[in-house]
């Protein structure tokens, strides 16, 4: 009886490896322009972009937990000193902890505001159509769809644009929100959410 012989597996997998490595291409026919974002819109990107992690951190670390530390204190120095309560602070007068200066949650909300200063600093790309400008929106949406977020470097690349290398380390996790807009001088511009830092 002859010995019938099977693939190794490892070497069949090797050689039908289909490769997921990301690849964008210019979607639309017609040219774009690129403008620097306004005044206000930078504005607003610096008071609304800030997520609700760093928002809650610092609502917790900063206002509640010095808040129950103190009333704890207070409590145990009633208890212990006899009905003692600390003498009342004057009118204007603050305290200010600088131990918490060297803890290592400081360091990292330092570290955080770090990241969110040194933002890319993304111009308004402005588009011939509407619909081209929606096209490209579509596709960043399938691009989070199949990879979890869309860089910057994306983006230009869907519009034909030459980034730098930092453009890889910027990016959106979703889109949702995100509209197109007449723009003023004429064309459209989608409303793209200030890019975040991406670890």
């Amino acid at each position: 009886m002859s010995e019938v012989k099977l693939p190794d597996p490892a070497e069949v997998a090797a050689n039908t490896h289909i490769s997921h490595e990301k690849r964008v291409e210019k979607v639309i026919q017609g040219n774009v322009r690129t403008r620097k974002r306004s005044v206000g819109k930078r504005m607003r990107d610096i008071f609304i972009s800030e997520d609700a992690e760093t928002i809650r951190s610092y609502i917790l670390m900063d206002v509640i937990v010095p808040e129950i530390k103190e009333i704890i204190m207070e409590t145990v120095n009633v208890i212990l000193f006899g009905g003692t309560k600390p003498t009342p602070k004057k009118k204007g007068q603050t305290y200010v902890s600088y131990s918490s200066y060297s803890s290592p949650s400081y360091k990292n909300s330092q570290k955080q505001i770090e990241k969110r200063n040194t933002v890319n600093d993304l111009n308004d790309v402005i588009f011939e159509s509407r619909g081209e400008a929606e096209e490209v929106l579509s596709s960043l949406v399938d691009i989070v769809n199949d990879y979890e977020i869309a860089t910057v470097a994306d983006f230009y690349d869907l519009v034909g644009i030459t980034g730098s290398f930092t453009d890889n380390k910027y990016g959106w996790p979703n889109f949702q929100g995100v509209t197109v807009s007449r723009a003023r001088g004429g064309g459209y511009v989608i409303n793209l959410p200030r890019p975040i830092f991406i670890d």
